[in-house]
């Protein structure tokens, strides 16, 4: 979890610098007497529009993922210790869906597996449906 908490705050902040510069370019080309209509002032205008509201994204995701629900239910936010008889347990990351990466252990909350395992407790047993068929998991722990 702390992994994508930074992530999120390095991009933040990288997009705080790209903002800053873009802001420096339309003011170098308004002093040489580009109009906002011109259309390198305009490109630049919408690059910003686009940053911001990038930024405003973030923020809201990160948010999120500081504001975790301290509950013993599976949320965004939470690891989940998965399994399945004698198999071996799968620890999962339940996520927003831009920062799945199943291979890192971050699962989406809106794919099978994270929408099987939300809002359940530890103890229960989730069904769920993959390309390989169905598959049933017990939630053994939730931090």
């Amino acid at each position: 979890m702390e992994i994508i908490v930074k992530r999120l705050r390095e991009q933040i902040q990288q997009i705080k610098v790209d903002i800053k510069e873009i802001t420096n370019e339309i003011e170098t080309y308004r002093k040489e007497g580009e109009t906002e209509d011109s259309g390198v002032t305009r490109e630049f205008l919408d690059k910003l529009e686009f940053l911001t509201d990038k930024v405003a994204t973030l923020k809201k995701n990160l948010s999120i993922y500081e504001n975790a629900k301290r509950t013993n239910f599976a949320d965004i936010g939470k690891t989940v210790e998965l399994s399945s008889g004698q198999k071996a347990t799968k620890v999962l990351t339940i996520v927003l869906p831009e920062d799945a990466n199943p291979q890192e252990g971050f699962i989406s909350a809106e794919s099978p597996i994270g929408k099987a395992v939300l809002n359940k407790k530890e103890g229960e047993t989730v069904a769920f449906e993959t390309p390989m068929g169905s598959r049933e998991l017990k939630i053994s722990k939730i931090q």
